[in-house]
């Protein structure tokens, strides 16, 4: 290696080094932020996951005690009604028959059975005693008439202006031909909520978000109550901070009446402060060390950096010398490590580069001749064979029934007719596609060439063409004729995918230069494209159409793409289809 070109070398090296050392900095940030990102999220995941757990563990804890309190209801009615039946068979008399000195007596009886509440009721849903309002017997209340008896519901109260929720179990009670029914209560109070809160906290809410009672440290305004109740999941609110600042994770049961109407929601909580100051002390733990990391990688990185940045400079003289033209190129020193043999393996590949890529041409236009070849094949095999058996169809008419012969023959010509008329058409395009010249280009004003295109269909019967040029558009070096013809291509299919629409027949071309490109829009209402049409447009030989050969959208292709432009094919939002062709204002092309 000469002089000049090492002390040219020097600064790709020093450049290496600072690449070196900038990307293992870079790769150690990431890698430890990967880190730090992912062990937050699986602590933040596994705390979550925790309090998930605990939610529901304390959420059938509330089943469970509900479910409790209600055997305790339906067992205090038990003995109530086995009390009545052996030592008070008078007052149990009195109740089966509605006598009016009873109204009372159920007082007395919820006392004896620890009872909050005690109705009695006939088959006609008629109070015929009641703890709470003496003065109610004789009321019919439909809502207790259609309780079922043994199952277990919450009812909402209103007395003395305070709002409370009981549990009632419904048991009969009856005798000889007369029957009756005793509903008992036990209000869900503090008490209640004390055994279920297990340290933590326990609401009791009612249907409008009011706060009956409550037990624990949370405290909640209503609005806040009121705007927690868009379950997650069923039963469970997203985390929510009470009064003080503190994040809670909220479950509830709905307390529902026997016909399935919400009466108030029983709310357990978990307290998160924990979790979030476990959280806090990783990720300060995590920054320290972190710095740490950064810094070691620093230092090993200038280690690693110049270690490797020596023999990749004497790789950058090489190549620059390979790429020079020196294709007898060698390394001057003995073969050391791996980049010294890259170097060696450069030079072996630069000199057959050269007749590689001359063979893989060669084979590449054999190849795609030989597919022009069978598609040619192909397609004119079609209407060769009505045509073959057209003739044959004549040749039996004459020598059967030569006085049919003349009826078919109008029939045949035209068959015959149509077949050479495609054939004529495929060997047109196939020999268009052949000679396909390259692009001729001169100033080229595009508007214009719009109009001339416009002008074309613009006479078709119920064809509507919407055509808006925005704005002044700069001419451009491209070859107008092939121009013309692409965008003819585009515009006719666009025409012919309206063809069954009727009064929807809408073309609309818009145009404007769009920083370095002129944009051209072109978009029609019919059925749009499917899924593989849309992928396939541009494919040589494919084709939608019973009579195409598929090269009419691939010579647009290549003609846009030899002007260095762009075109893409998509479905419009409101229906119908989109093709969009953006030439640049400098075109270079392939020319």
């Amino acid at each position: 290696m000469t002089t000049a070109r090492r002390r040219r070398s020097r600064a790709p090296g020093q450049r290496l080094r600072t690449r070196l050392l900038v990307s293992i900095v870079m790769l150690t940030i990431a890698l430890y932020s990967l880190t730090t990102w992912s062990a937050s999220r699986l602590l933040q995941r596994e705390l979550e996951l925790r309090w998930s757990l605990e939610l529901d563990r304390r959420l059938l804890d509330v089943e469970s005690s509900l479910a409790a309190l209600a055997e305790d209801v339906d067992s205090r009615l038990l003995r109530l009604i086995e009390h009545l039946t052996r030592d008070e068979p008078g007052l149990l008399l009195d109740l089966l028959v509605g006598e009016p000195d009873v109204a009372d007596a159920a007082r007395r009886l919820s006392l004896l059975g620890g009872l909050d509440r005690l109705e009695v009721i006939d088959v006609e849903g008629r109070i015929v005693s009641s703890s709470a309002r003496p003065e109610s017997a004789g009321l019919v209340i439909d809502e207790l008439r259609e309780m079922s008896g043994g199952m277990p519901g919450f009812r909402r109260l209103v007395e003395a202006d305070s709002v409370t929720i009981v549990v009632q179990v419904k048991r009969p009670l009856e005798a000889a031909d007369h029957r009756v029914q005793l509903i008992g209560s036990l209000r869900l109070a503090e008490g209640f909520l004390a055994r279920i809160a297990a340290g933590q906290s326990a609401l009791l809410i009612d249907v409008d978000g009011g706060l009956l009672a409550s037990v624990g440290p949370a405290r909640f305004d209503p609005v806040t109550l009121t705007a927690a109740w868009s379950p997650g999941r069923d039963g469970v609110v997203p985390p929510v901070v009470d009064d003080a600042g503190a994040p809670w994770t909220l479950g509830y049961r709905p307390l529902r009446s026997l016909d399935e109407k919400d009466v108030g929601r029983l709310v357990v909580g978990i307290d998160r402060r924990a979790g979030r100051l476990l959280a806090a002390r990783l990720d300060r733990t995590f920054v320290a060390l972190g710095g740490l990391a950064i810094l070691l990688a620093s230092i090993g990185g200038v280690w690693i950096a110049r270690g490797t940045s020596r023999p990749l400079t004497e790789l950058v003289a090489a190549v620059d010398s390979i790429g020079a033209g020196e294709a007898d190129y060698t390394f001057t020193r003995a073969v050391e490590d791996e980049f010294e043999e890259l170097i060696t393996a450069f030079s072996r590949l630069h000199r057959s580069l050269e007749l590689q890529r001359r063979r893989s041409r060669a084979a590449e236009r054999v190849a795609a001749w030989r597919e022009v070849a069978r598609h040619v094949a192909h397609e004119v095999k079609n209407p060769l064979m009505p045509i073959r058996l057209t003739v044959e169809n004549l040749q039996r008419a004459r020598e059967h029934h030569p006085e049919k012969l003349d009826e078919m023959l109008g029939e045949a010509t035209r068959t015959i007719l149509e077949e050479v008329d495609r054939l004529r058409r495929m060997v047109g395009e196939f020999s268009e596609f052949a000679r396909l010249p390259l692009p001729e280009r001169r100033p080229t004003d595009i508007a214009a060439l719009l109009d001339g295109v416009v002008a074309l269909y613009s006479g078709q019967t119920g064809l509507e063409i919407h055509h808006a040029v925005e704005g002044p558009l700069p001419e451009l070096e491209v070859d107008p004729d092939q121009i013309s013809r692409a965008l003819k291509n585009v515009v006719g299919n666009a025409v012919e995918a309206m063809a069954g629409n009727g009064a929807s027949r809408r073309l609309e071309l818009r145009a404007a230069a769009d920083g370095e490109w002129i944009t051209i829009e072109i978009a029609d209402r019919g059925s749009g494209f499917t899924v593989d049409t849309a992928e396939r447009i541009f494919e040589p030989y494919f084709t939608t159409k019973a009579e195409g050969t598929g090269l009419g959208m691939w010579i647009t292709y290549r003609i846009i793409t030899e002007h260095g432009g762009v075109i893409s094919a998509e479905n419009r939002p409101g229906g119908g289809a989109r093709v969009v062709v953006r030439l640049p204002l400098a075109t270079s092309g392939t020319a």
